[in-house]
């Protein structure tokens, strides 16, 4: 039911200890450095499994099937895992190391169990199914850092709520079919590309935001049995286009998302940042003046009350740049007994200490 492998073992080789379901507990040791495919397949009574930093790559298939396996920690040295590496395992909860940038196909697939799963700033690309079919998880944040995704939440049932990053190009086949909790999403400016069925039978959805000024082209099965009378939310220039655009036109609620407007004060120019109602808004990069320092975005002209950027956005608004001179001028000014009176008035400009 145990087995220790042995410090000079560098890898776990293919299938070697697929099938073995009275297998409970193993241990890796350090001189490993490849976990290879379908090693621990299908060994459904494995509960106990440690990795160590010395793995850099976990096979396809290399833990499918481990039914009873619930928790592991994949340590920060593994930069890749194969296409189902942990396909219908027990997982309850994962986090993803920053030394991985994609996430294959199909490696957590069918963790039915699996309710919280964390990807870091890394990873680049989320291939097709990689969290499908995962019936327990309900939210899930993809980061900034991801750019294409396809297939990769289909039928995640339980799933109410997806944070959706904003360097996302493309949402791919299927990517959120079927997701028949999720309540609300929004498509980020950087979005150009929505491949057919990415929404099906999302039907309990209340509201979508879009928020490319450009209407994506897409096909009407993107959103496929979701309903039409929930309002979709378009940056307030766009209405016009988005009303007369095919497909996106279906909708029949189609209302301005909520501006965020940034007053620079005679700093450089800041985009207005469209955002879903009751969403936070993103804080742009800094901008610049010459000959001041830039302290932060306040709500007022006067810069009393500074804006927090993990308040929600529930309607326009306008936010306002507080600048800081980089020098300030001393004024020096001799009076009372004993004072020379050929001193003056003098004045001297230094640097402001930050």
């Amino acid at each position: 039911t145990q087995v220790t492998i042995g410090n000079s073992v560098i890898s776990i080789g293919r299938l070697v200890f697929r099938n073995c379901r009275g297998l409970t507990q193993v241990t890796i040791p350090n001189s490993v450095t490849s976990i290879d495919r379908d090693a621990f397949g299908n060994c459904s009574g494995l509960t106990q499994v440690t990795i160590p930093n010395s793995v850099i790559s976990i096979g396809g298939r290399a833990f499918a099937g481990c039914t009873s396996l619930t928790q592991v920690t994949i340590p920060n040295s593994v930069t890749s895992m194969g296409d189902h590496a942990f396909y219908l395992t027990g997982l309850t909860q994962v986090t993803i190391p920053n030394s991985v940038t994609f996430i294959d196909n199909g490696v957590f697939e069918a963790c039915r169990g699996l309710t919280q799963v964390t990807i870091p700033n890394s990873v680049t690309l989320i291939y097709g199914n990689a969290f499908s079919s995962c019936t327990a998880l309900t939210q899930v944040t993809i980061p900034n850092s991801v750019t294409r995704m396809a297939q990769s939440f289909t039928g995640c049932t339980a799933l109410t709520q997806v944070t959706i990053g904003n360097s996302v190009t493309e949402i791919g086949y299927s990517t959120f079919a079927n997701c028949t909790a999720l309540t609300q999403v929004t498509i980020p400016k950087s979005v150009t590309k929505i491949d057919d069925y990415a929404f099906q039978n999302c039907t309990t959805l209340t509201k979508i935001t879009a928020l490319n000024p450009t209407p994506i082209t897409i096909n009407d099965n993107v959103f496929f049995n979701v309903n039409r009378n929930i309002p979709l939310y378009v940056p307030s220039g766009a209405l016009s286009v988005y009303r007369s655009t095919a497909v996106w036109s279906t909708f029949t609620n189609i209302i301005a998302a909520p501006d965020v407007t940034f007053n620079s004060q005679g700093g450089s120019v800041v985009a207005t940042q469209p955002v879903a109602p009751n969403t936070k808004a993103v804080q742009p990069a800094d901008p610049s003046k010459n000959g001041y320092t830039f302290c932060g975005w306040y709500r007022e002209t006067n810069c009393v009350n500074e804006w927090n950027f993990n308040t929600a956005v529930t309607g326009n608004i306008t936010l306002f740049a507080k600048w800081l001179p980089n020098t300030i001028t001393v004024t020096y000014k001799c009076e009372g007994v004993g004072c020379n009176p050929d001193f003056g008035v003098k004045q001297v400009t230094v640097q402001r200490n930050p």
